[in-house]
């Protein structure tokens, strides 16, 4: 829409052209002076209405990454595995068979824990490990008196005779008993058991102080 508003007087030059007077555009509007040669000016001013809000534009590119949290508390210490370990003892004598190695048979538990036994009854010549890891190993017993054979103490894993760990094999002195003691640190699995092995033909003796022992507890992983 075209509005045409005449003014107040001003002066102009010669050519027209406004000397002095009002040239405020009113509010809102767009326009110009237009002055003609006599001397009258007039505001030309083309009227406008605010248009709909245009459509939104695109999502901007992503942001720098924030900087990193603060750490997390620490977590609960973690359960130490069981350190189990076992003691049996044989209370009666017992002869080995002449140039035969043979497994002493043990008839009682001093102690074994925590967690599964690692002796039974249903198996007397063996200490078993329940819990893989590193294990010390001791086995003693005291020799009858006897002939000039030596006397042979070994500790065997899993039944096996390639598989001794350790022995002691000491001669015997005349008319004097003879002990003979042997101990290992090793390693072991779950399930893995070892025997203590006795030679030659001679009675294992079984007395206060000097029965037949064999003992293993679990030192490590």
């Amino acid at each position: 829409m075209l509005i045409l508003a005449l003014g107040d007087d001003v002066n102009v030059d010669g050519n027209g052209a406004p000397i002095d007077g009002p040239t405020t555009v009113p509010s809102g509007r767009v326009g110009k002076a237009i002055f003609g040669a006599d001397g009258h000016w007039a505001t030309c001013c083309f009227g406008s209405e605010q248009g709909n809000t245009g459509n939104t534009g695109a999502t901007g590119a992503a942001g720098n990454t924030g900087a990193s949290g603060n750490t997390g508390n620490t977590g609960n210490t973690g359960t130490t595995p069981a350190q189990p370990s076992v003691r049996v003892s044989r209370s009666t004598n017992q002869v080995i068979p002449t140039a035969t190695r043979t497994a002493i048979v043990f008839d009682t538990d001093r102690f074994d824990g925590p967690g599964t036994p690692m002796w039974s009854a249903g198996q007397p010549t063996r200490l078993t490990a329940q819990v893989a890891g590193r294990y010390q190993i001791t086995s003693q017993v005291v020799w009858a008196d006897g002939n000039g054979a030596l006397r042979l103490a070994e500790i065997q894993l899993n039944g096996n005779d390639a598989n001794g760990l350790v022995f002691e094999d000491k001669a015997p002195t005349p008319g004097e008993e003879l002990a003979t003691n042997a101990t290992t640190l090793w390693s072991m699995n779950a399930g893995d058991y070892v025997e203590h092995d006795a030679t030659p033909s001679l009675a294992v003796q079984s007395e206060p102080l000097v029965s037949p022992e064999f003992m293993m507890s679990r030192v490590g992983p």
